[in-house]
């Protein structure tokens, strides 16, 4: 597959992710219609998991969990995950006044967080298996 193929390829798969709610909610008009800290909690979040997917298969997996430092992998992950909600929030805080917006401390915020990472984080982790498995079974073969 041609480099240009793939990120197009990308590319449209983060924007059908990205979109999702417009697709899948009930009311997509209430959502996009919603109070403007709605939208910008759903996108942070959004855009930090495309973050953590590139992290994650880039870096994390063939440095720390290909080379048996689960520890450490974990500890990576987890640090990412947490910098991300930090972020969120340091975003959400300064950039819309008290007065205006949902309580971003509220569960439904750290809920959409780990439903979206664990997604991630197993499509991650699945698509570099995978492809260290043909890997490994095509050194097999050419040995």
């Amino acid at each position: 597959m041609s480099k240009y193929r793939s990120i197009l390829i990308q590319f449209f798969i983060w924007s059908i992710y990205l979109s999702l709610p417009v697709f899948i909610l009930p009311e997509p008009a209430k959502f996009l219609q919603s109070n403007d800290i709605q939208m910008v909690i759903y996108f942070v979040i959004g855009i930090l998991s495309v973050g953590f997917f590139y992290f994650n298969y880039f870096f994390a997996i063939p440095k720390f969990f290909f080379n048996r430092q689960y520890w450490r992998y974990a500890i990576y992950v987890v640090a990412f995950v947490a910098l991300s909600l930090l972020l969120t929030r340091l975003i959400v805080e300064l950039g819309f006044s008290t007065t205006n917006i949902t309580d971003p401390s509220k569960p439904e915020l750290y809920i959409n967080y780990s439903t979206r990472f664990f997604l991630i984080f197993i499509i991650s982790i699945g698509i570099r298996l995978n492809l260290r498995l043909k890997q490994v079974e095509s050194d097999k073969v050419k040995a």
